[in-house]
């Protein structure tokens, strides 16, 4: 976290965050006006992480440093459920490139550089992982 963001983003854990990920991928999708069918949506939800899964791939969760106990997000019931997200995924034939994926915020996150920050995170990561082009 830096200093000026009131966001913590963390790699997604399969053993403790699946199922506020998918909450969160749902909610990406209702949130357009748009099917996914075409994409394999709910065969990519069922699979997670699946293309974004390192060394090619990557999953990426925002949360509050502090969450607010009597929050109401009514994506998990966890302690401190993601409120935003981003993917990556390697884009064959060329392993150079890879796609941006998946970014959603909460509703409620809005307006804060939520999405900014995610997307500068994932730029940075993809560079880390040697992609040339996204």
């Amino acid at each position: 976290m830096s200093p000026s963001s009131p966001f913590v983003i963390t790699p997604f854990n399969p053993t403790t965050d699946l199922p506020a990920t998918t909450a969160l991928f749902r909610a990406y999708a209702a949130s357009l006006d748009l099917d996914l069918s075409f994409q394999n949506f709910e065969m990519e939800i069922s699979a997670l992480p699946g293309a974004y899964t390192p060394p090619g791939g990557a999953l990426l969760l925002a949360r509050h440093p502090n969450p607010n106990p009597d929050s109401n997000s009514n994506l998990t019931s966890g302690a401190n459920p993601p409120i935003g997200c981003i993917a990556l995924r390697s884009l064959p034939p060329d392993p150079n490139t890879c796609e941006l994926k998946r970014l959603y915020t909460h509703p409620t996150a809005r307006g804060h550089g939520l999405g900014r920050l995610l997307t500068t995170r994932m730029i940075a990561l993809a560079r880390d992982l040697g992609y040339k082009t996204m």
